[in-house]
């Protein structure tokens, strides 16, 4: 609905200017008087500039030739002086991006056989300029959120479960179920994962990461990826402490249920069944996380500079030795599970 100024001399815009500056269409279902929708999903304010007016300014005939060659003017500086700002910011993003070589984390290769710079720092994994985007936040923007929002609650929730493990003066681990659990919704907020896949993995068999499906809207960028492996490193280490504790536990287990049926506590088969749980849920955690790296989303062509090359080298080191610090965390606890699972 058209507003009309209280001295009537003009008609003010219908949009808001947020959605005017975004050439977007200002629709406000909840009334004239309520937010627009745009804004309301935003949970932002709806501001109006009280002089933005319908039209073109109006301009007296007397007037209008004289002032038309310097409006021109002043309209082709402005234009100018908005162009430059354009580039240069085009320009400084531009030197943001930070490209190095990737290295496949399902690789079985050892730490000092992986490349020195690994994916997490290739510059596919970093926010793109995209042609559609703009600075309000789109569909697609708002889905990012809401995953990031997730990822770190979940982040939180992982560490409280490890402190409460390690630094408390009567160590408490965890239920197994609950760091299962936790491990389980991990994997549903990475993107590409498929829940039709077609039997679990083995030790032998590990799963295919065919059974994944591509990746879906949600866009992957840095500070995702380290996220997730700061998630993966929290939930490596308590799965750790699980495998710790099951031959101590395998005495005193409770009956198998299965359905009707109640098994004789066999502990040997208790253990090895909870070592298998493990064991799966590492290697879906850790084919889901593959898929993060260029390899399987399709790497494009990168031309690495000397000086891309030099902006990259200080957080290579450190990105590097984190990288270094849940390959091995990884290692060992699949190590681990081989033992107990193969143990008579």
């Amino acid at each position: 609905m058209i507003r009309v100024e209280s001295n009537g001399e003009g008609k003010l815009r219908a949009a808001c200017d947020r959605c005017h500056e975004l050439k977007n269409r200002c629709a406000r279902t909840g009334g004239s008087e309520s937010r627009c929708d745009r804004c309301e999903r935003l949970d932002i304010d709806c501001v109006y500039n009280t002089s933005a007016q319908m039209g073109r300014p109006r301009v007296s005939r007397s007037t209008h030739n004289t002032t038309s060659a310097g409006a021109g003017d002043n309209h082709a500086r402005h234009t100018a002086k908005r162009r430059a700002v354009r580039s240069g910011q085009q320009r400084t993003a531009n030197t943001n991006l930070t490209p190095v070589e990737h290295v496949d984390p399902t690789s079985s290769e050892t730490p000092k056989n992986l490349e020195p710079a690994l994916s997490f720092l290739d510059h596919s994994l970093l926010p793109q300029d995209h042609p559609n985007s703009t600075m309000g936040m789109s569909e697609e923007a708002i889905r990012v959120k809401i995953g990031m929002d997730e990822l770190l609650r979940l982040q939180c929730h992982l560490n409280n479960l490890l402190t409460g493990a390690s630094e408390s003066a009567t160590p408490h681990q965890p239920a197994l179920d609950e760091v299962m659990v936790a491990c389980k919704d991990l994997l549903e907020l990475l993107p590409g994962r498929q829940s039709d896949c077609s039997g679990p993995s083995t030790p032998g068999r590990p799963q295919d990461n065919s059974c994944h499906a591509a990746l879906g809207p949600l866009r992957v960028n840095y500070i995702a990826v380290l996220q997730v492996a700061t998630s993966y490193a929290y939930a490596l280490q308590l799965l750790d402490l699980a495998v710790d504790n099951l031959k101590p536990q395998a005495g005193n287990l409770a009956l198998v249920s299965l359905g009707i049926f109640n098994l004789a506590s066999q502990p040997a088969m208790s253990t090895s069944v909870r070592a298998y749980m493990i064991f799966n849920m590492v290697h879906q955690l850790r084919g889901a996380i593959s898929l993060l790296t260029p390899e399987h989303r399709g790497r494009p062509p990168t031309s690495v500079s000397s000086t891309d090359r030099l902006q990259v080298a200080t957080t290579t080191n450190s990105i590097q030795a984190a990288v270094y610090m849940v390959y091995e965390m990884e290692t060992s606890l699949l190590e681990k599970l081989s033992q107990v699972m193969n143990s008579p």
